[in-house]
Order: structure tokens, then sequence, then C-alpha cells
């Protein structure tokens, strides 16, 4: 019956049936498209100064960006963040004193870091409320004039250090445990509360809520080593000297096992964060003293420094500092204004998404599942759509 239907129909009426059940079966299906990457210019007052006092140091989840910035004299610096994905710009003031800097942030907004009580005064660790708002002295009960927040997890827990001894924190930075078991700084901590830092020149792993320190292992050959960053899963990254060099690592869940990733053919490399895929950045040397920056993901090493969207707008000298787990990578780097020529050091965000290509140096990206056997007609018929789509989507972006 339907046969006779469609021969009724004639040539004509047949290929526009066709090339409708066509359409439709295409537009049922996802686009096949890859994301490009792309890199966005903090605000201008945000930049590094020749003496490195003004940073772009730590980036939360909704991408709002914290460090210090100078305020005209080269002696005076204050704490700022973000707005969303690096719009916008929060000077956050002090303790009292003409100098602070934030090192750390969490999705709700709340900064930690470091600040002057007076002029020519000593530097309290302190936190704020989220957003930035209401920034307190966190008093650790230390007798020290020192004290410093370096990160900071979604329920408010903090650490830091005091005259070379960690410290953590309850949530929202209440009640101060301080940690008087030799010369030890935290850098990080996770949901679950634990540290990672420097103790004695080894760096270390805590259990949840900064209890039991536990060395992290070196890689083979090496002695001294340094934590940087902790994921939710445990996973730790930093540098530790080897019988080839000092190299990056990531150890596994819970800071259990160790691997070496590697450097673009020089010596020496070091990781600086990891977000909650296990994704991790850092610098590398290559065969000359040069140095770029890398980012590794899916079992390899990518060179940030040669992609194309750096390199084409006019960025060179990137160093990266943390990644967040939208593949938002924080950094800075020295940039060519097109129109002047004058060069400035500058922070960033580079981005990727889940589908985006990485080239240089391709790593593995997993396949999209394979269709079943009888879906294959429809993948055919709306290939040419598709190609269209995509080349009208590139068009009017």
């Amino acid at each position: 019956m339907i046969i006779r239907k469609i021969s009724n129909y004639g040539d004509k009426k047949l290929k526009k049936l066709i090339k409708i059940t066509l359409i439709a079966s295409a537009l049922s299906m996802p686009l096949i498209a890859h994301a490009d990457w792309s890199i966005k210019a903090l605000d201008a007052r945000i930049f590094l100064g020749a003496n490195n006092q003004e940073q772009v140091l730590d980036i939360n989840n909704l991408g709002q960006v914290v460090g210090s910035y100078f305020i005209g004299d080269p002696q005076i610096f204050h704490a700022y963040m973000t707005g969303e994905n690096g719009v916008g710009f929060k000077d956050l003031g002090t303790l009292g004193g003409d100098r602070s800097v934030a090192y750390g942030i969490n999705d709700l907004g709340q900064v930690v870091g470091q600040a002057q009580l007076a002029n020519k005064g000593p530097t309290h660790a302190f936190i704020t409320g989220p957003d930035g708002l209401g920034m307190r002295d966190l008093n650790v009960p230390f007798p020290s004039e020192f004290s410093r927040a370096s990160s900071i997890n979604n329920s408010g827990q903090v650490a830091g250090d005091t005259s070379a001894r960690a410290f953590i924190t309850g949530p929202d930075g209440v009640g101060v445990t301080v940690k008087n078991i030799g010369q030890t700084i935290p850098v990080d901590i996770n949901e679950s509360g634990r540290l990672v830092g420097q103790i004695n020149g080894t760096a270390f792993i805590t259990g949840p809520d900064g209890k039991v320190i536990t060395p992290v292992q070196p890689l083979p050959g090496g002695l001294a080593s340094l934590a940087s960053a902790i994921n939710d899963s445990g996973q730790v990254v930093g540098r530790s000297g080897a019988s080839y060099g000092i190299q990056a690592y990531v150890t596994g869940e819970n800071g259990v096992g160790i691997t070496n990733l590697g450097t673009f053919g020089g010596s020496f490399s070091e990781a600086t964060d990891i977000n909650n895929a296990g994704e991790v950045v850092g610098i590398a040397s290559l065969e000359t003293p040069e140095a770029h920056s890398f980012l590794y993901s899916h079992g390899g090493m990518t060179d940030l420094s040669l992609l194309d969207v750096v390199i084409g707008n006019n960025w060179s000298n990137i160093q990266v500092t943390a990644i967040n787990d939208n593949g938002q990578i924080l950094g800075y780097g020295t940039l060519i204004d097109p129109i002047s020529g004058l060069a400035n050091t500058r922070g960033f965000i580079l981005s990727y998404t889940s589908d985006t290509v990485f080239n240089p140096q391709p790593i593995f990206i997993p396949a999209a599942p394979i269709p079943e056997p009888e879906t294959y007609a429809m993948l055919l018929a709306g290939l040419g759509l598709i190609g269209f789509i995509a080349r009208r989507r590139k068009q009017n972006s």
C-alpha cells in the first residue's frame, strides 16, 4: 500500500519526500563539531609588575580570579577578585595596613590570603565572606606576627601557615588548629580537608581534616619534593627531584603512587594545579633553557605556549598557575598591543571544552560512541545538512 502511494507521487514529489525525511532525521541527531580554544585578557589593572608583586593566583569554578595588584606605589598592593569568567574587578582592601594578597577562592566567592594590620605592621591570615565581602582576621593562635592563608574549600575550611607551622580551620574559617610538627607549609586543601604542602623538604599529604601527615612518595632516585595542589580524589601534583632532573608528577587517589609527567625535551618541569578531572597544568623545559606552559590531560602533555590562539592573539612567555573543573586555565604572560606595539605583562584565562581539539602535539581524546548498524543510513543522510549548519554557524560567529 505504501509503495503504491509513493509510486503515484511521481519523481519530483518522491525526491521532495525523501529530502524532508532526511532533513528530519539529521535534525534529530546531535551535531558533530569541535569547540575552539579561547583566551581572554583580564582587566588592565591586573598585570604583573617587574618585581612580581602583582599576581594572578587562583580561579574558582565560576571563573572568578584572585591575586594582588599595585596601587600606584610599588610598595602598596591590595588583594583583588574578579567577577565570573574574569569580568569586572573588586579591590578587597586590607586589615588596616597598605598591603594584602589573595591566594585562594572557593565557589562561594570566599577569599583567603594575608593582609597587613597597619602600615609597616604585621601581616595576618584573612578570610572574607561570600563574594569577597567582609575581610576578617583569622586570629591564628601562635606567638608570631606572621600568618598566611593559602587555600580554602567550599565548606570554608582554610589551610595556611604561621612561622612555618601549618594550620587548618573548621568550616567558615572558625576554629584554628596549628600543627606544631616541624617546618610544615601547606599550600592546598580539598573538600575533605586533606592538606598538601612541604614538610622538612618533602611533599606531604594529610588525612581528612588535616589529620595524620604522610610523605608523598618521590620519583625514582629523588629525595626532595614539593606538593603544589590536590583535588577531591586526593591526587597530588608538584615537582620531585630525580636522577634525570626535577620533574612534575601526579599521584593516584589519596596520594598513593606517582607518575612522572615528563618535559618538552629538557630536564625540568613543575605541576602547579590539578582539577577534579585529573587534568594538570604547569611548566616544562624544552631542549633549550626555554620553558613552556603545559596541560596534562587524557594521558598526554599539550604545549600551551604553541597554541594558535595564544600566538595569534599576540601572547608570549605565558605561565599558567591554576585550572578549574570547567577547563578554564589561569595564567599570565606578555601581551603585545597590536596598535602601539607596546608589551605588557597581563593576566589571562585560557579556555577549552571537552570536545576541543588539542593542537599542537595532539593528545588522545575519547572517541564518540559507535552508532548501531541501523542508524548508519540516517547518519550518512544527514552529513550534508550537518556540514551546511556547521559552515553557517562559523560564518555567523
